[in-house]
């Protein structure tokens, strides 16, 4: 009978260690981001899941200064591998809506999964304009989910 306890007890602490680093960028970027860079925006095209690719750092190696070693962890995890989509919590941000079927809406939100290497965890989430801009933000966390840095297609924070 004491197996039980301590089996729930290691099973909730377990749990409670896992971060969902794709949640806390999409909190950073609709509380830091959207607003000054969309401030006119009050709808987005987005389902609110994940793409079911990781983050590929390959083609923005500029953005942050990372090794060859990361880059290539990051492009061996991603290449030819998918993964379940991981639904995002959107209750939570506000004062915009989100559509997820093709409407008028001038933006479109994707996001890929988070990429792991050497402790840190990278992430991609961009927006389309009318089809023909492509917007990149790129991230950088520590294991704990803290923001390290992001980088705005080229201009790193």
């Amino acid at each position: 009978m004491r197996l039980i306890p301590i089996l729930i007890l290691v099973s909730t602490i377990a749990s409670a260690q896992q971060v969902d680093y794709e949640q806390r960028v999409l909190q950073h970027f609709f509380e830091n981001v959207f607003p000054s860079k969309y401030e006119s925006v009050s709808s987005i095209e987005f389902d609110g899941c994940t793409e079911d690719e990781l983050s590929n750092f390959t083609l923005f190696k500029n953005c942050f200064d990372l090794s060859d070693e990361t880059i290539s962890a990051l492009d061996k995890k991603a290449y030819k591998n998918t993964f379940p989509k991981k639904k995002l919590d959107l209750t939570e941000i506000n004062d915009i809506s989100f559509k997820k079927k093709k409407t008028k809406s001038n933006l479109r939100m994707y996001f890929y999964q988070a990429n792991e290497s050497s402790g840190k965890h990278y992430l991609i989430l961009g927006i389309v304009k009318q089809k023909h801009l492509t917007h990149n933000y790129y991230y950088e966390l520590d294991g704990s989910g803290e923001v390290l840095q992001w980088c705005d297609t080229g201009m790193t924070h």
